[in-house]
C-alpha cells in the first residue's frame, strides 16, 4: 500500500507536480486523520495494513491454512475450499497455497497495472494474502462441525447443524470475495468502470490460473 507521501513524490519525479505544489500537498496530508473505528478496520483493513506488514500477516495465514489442510481442509483454487476425508499431504498443501495466493497475486497485479499503470507488487501480495483471513481462520473449525457425508445412495438429512454450516460457508465466501475486491481497489487505486471491469477480469483469470497451476504441478 503506497502512502500519500510516496504518491506525491512519484508525481514530482514524473514532472506532474512542482516542488512548491508538492510541499503544499505534503503539508495537507500530514494533518492527522481521524482515528478509524474498530468496525472500519475490521471491514476494510487494507487502508491501515499494507506493504511488508501485510505480507508478514499473509505468510502467517498461509501457514495456518497449511495446518488446516493437515486437518482435512483443501484450498484447491483461488476461491475454493472443501473438506477431505484424510489429511492433505504437505506437498499438496504447499502447492495449494501457491495456487490460491501467489498465482492470484501475480494475475491481480498484472491486470491492475495494465488498467491504471500503478500499484506495487509487494502491496498486492500482502493484500491478496490478507484477504484470505476468513478461510485461514474459519475453514478448519467449519470442517470439524460439518456433518459426516452419508453413504452413496443414502438420503441426506437437512439438519439444523447442516443449515448452520451452509450459512457460515456462504458468509466466508462473501467475506473473502469482498475483501479481495477491496484489496484490488486499494492497491490499484482504480475507480468506476475500470475498477469493476478490472476486478472481474482479474477474478476470473485468477481462478482459471490457479486451477491450471494445480493441474500442472500434479495437485489438481
Amino acid at each position: 500500500m503506497s502512502t500519500a507521501s510516496e504518491r506525491i513524490e512519484h508525481l514530482v519525479r514524473d514532472g506532474k507536480l512542482s516542488q512548491t505544489e508538492a510541499a503544499t500537498l505534503l503539508d495537507a496530508v500530514h494533518v492527522a486523520p481521524p482515528k478509524p473505528s474498530r468496525w472500519a478496520l475490521a471491514s476494510n483493513p487494507f487502508e491501515r495494513v499494507g506493504g511488508a506488514t501485510a505480507v508478514a500477516v499473509a505468510f502467517v495465514l498461509a501457514a495456518i491454512s497449511v495446518l488446516s489442510a493437515r486437518l482435512g481442509v483443501r484450498f484447491d483454487g483461488y476461491f475454493d475450499f472443501h473438506s477431505t476425508a484424510n489429511a492433505v499431504p504437505w506437498r499438496v498443501a504447499a502447492i495449494d497455497q501457491l495456487a490460491a495466493w501467489i498465482v492470484p497475486t501475480i494475475v491481480m497485479w498484472v491486470v491492475g497495472f495494465a488498467i491504471v499503470r500503478r500499484g506495487r507488487f509487494i502491496d498486492m501480495l500482502g493484500a491478496v494474502g490478507l484477504a484470505r483471513l476468513p478461510y485461514a481462520l474459519f475453514a478448519a473449525p467449519l470442517r470439524w462441525v460439518t456433518p459426516p457425508i452419508p453413504n452413496a445412495g443414502a438420503p441426506s438429512a437437512f439438519t439444523v447443524r447442516l443449515a448452520v454450516v451452509l450459512v457460515v460457508a456462504v458468509a466466508m465466501l462473501a467475506w473473502h470475495g469482498t475483501w479481495q475486491f477491496l484489496a484490488f481497489r486499494n492497491v490499484t487505486g482504480a475507480t468506476g468502470k475500470r475498477l469493476g471491469f478490472g476486478f472481474l477480469v482479474a477474478f476470473v483469470m485468477s481462478e482459471v490460473a490457479s486451477k491450471l497451476v494445480l493441474v500442472a504441478l500434479g495437485a489438481g
